[in-house]
């Protein structure tokens, strides 16, 4: 059965899902990668900005949207410079395409990711809505299984929960 969170899951999705088919394979690339450096930056020197729980969680937000808009100003540059390929034919659809399927995958990883991150923490109305919906247990299984590539970022994302009250 679907459930209303499993609609608002689906709705984030196939947002990225059309954000990569709008922007193609260069701009989703851009954003996967953003969304790595805006992690690792933040993960890494949040604590140096703030000494209390909720000045840290503000300083982690900040470096994560610096660190992601960074990367993205750097591949709009580089897209902007590889626009010239789009006059051969074909080449504008494969790259709009390929951007699709890189969005639902890194919609499917961002979201899957969140959900693990976000039931290590006592919402009683999330961790129920989570418990009713097989799309959210299919995305915290995708996000289970990203994280330890990233073992580094994992520890360090542990140490911000566990600075949270």
């Amino acid at each position: 059965m679907i459930t209303p969170f499993d609609l608002i899951l689906i709705l984030i999705i196939f947002s990225f899902v059309l954000f990569g088919l709008w922007f193609g394979l260069i701009h989703a690339i851009g954003g996967l990668l953003g969304t790595l450096v805006g992690s690792v930056v933040a993960a890494k020197y949040y604590k140096r900005f703030g000494a209390t729980n909720l000045s840290q969680v503000i300083s982690f937000i900040v470096l994560f949207t610096l660190g992601s808009r960074v990367t993205g100003f750097i591949f709009y540059g580089m897209e902007k410079l590889l626009k010239i390929a789009n006059i051969l034919p074909g080449i504008k659809t494969i790259n709009r395409l390929a951007g699709g399927i890189l969005g639902l995958v890194e919609g499917l990883v961002i979201i899957g990711v969140a959900l693990v991150f976000a039931t290590k923490f006592p919402f009683p109305m999330l961790i129920t809505a989570v418990g009713k919906s097989e799309l959210a247990q299919f995305l915290i299984g995708v996000g289970t299984t990203i994280l330890p590539i990233f073992p580094q970022v994992l520890k360090q994302v542990q140490e911000v929960q566990n600075v949270l009250p």
